[in-house]
């Protein structure tokens, strides 16, 4: 960075504004995802309706069919990416998480699976990152990226693994 020179101000005055681009276009930032859960909460509106056991868990976005959770957790749907967060301590999960989603979002994927265990190995044998994807998927900014989310079959994972269902990107629909 020693050899960079500062490129000499524009002669008209101008002042451009920096240019988002990237795999983040098109989606609210953090802040306006807090800020709109903030005002969906206040209003009484809740973004997912959710069913939470110790070996089942299940998420819809409102005004999306039940029977897709249920499909969903038949293995209705083809898994096009996974990610296996095993080792992973919860602020790393959430990094890694937060990542893959918004790649499978942005790239066109619709149906993914996470794997973050059953807990067997946490303390008192709490399955913590099971507890944080459920939140990380029903709230905040990936919550807007998903149409559903449930337990994998006994065959794919069981408790141990989550099928996610992604909405279609807007930056696809408008190819």
């Amino acid at each position: 960075m020693s050899d960079v020179q500062r490129l000499p101000p524009d002669p008209r005055g101008r002042v451009e504004q920096p240019h988002r681009v990237g795999p983040m276009s098109g989606l609210p930032s953090d802040d306006e995802a807090s800020l709109n859960e903030l005002r969906d909460l206040v209003q009484g509106r809740s973004v997912f309706t959710l069913q939470f056991t110790d070996e089942y868990m299940e998420g819809v976005a409102q005004d999306v069919d039940q029977r897709l959770a249920q499909r969903l957790h038949r293995g209705d749907f083809a898994i096009q990416a996974q990610l296996d967060l095993h080792g992973y301590f919860v602020e790393d999960a959430k990094q890694q998480v937060d990542q893959f989603l918004t790649t499978a979002y942005t790239t066109g994927q619709r149906c993914i699976r996470l794997i973050h265990g059953r807990g067997r190995n946490s303390p008192d044998n709490r399955p913590v990152l099971k507890e944080h994807v459920q939140l990380w998927l029903s709230h905040g900014r990936l919550s807007r990226m998903v149409l559903a989310f449930a337990t994998a079959p006994v065959h794919d994972g069981g408790a141990g693994a989550t099928y996610v269902l992604l909405r279609r990107s807007t930056a696809k629909r408008h190819r």
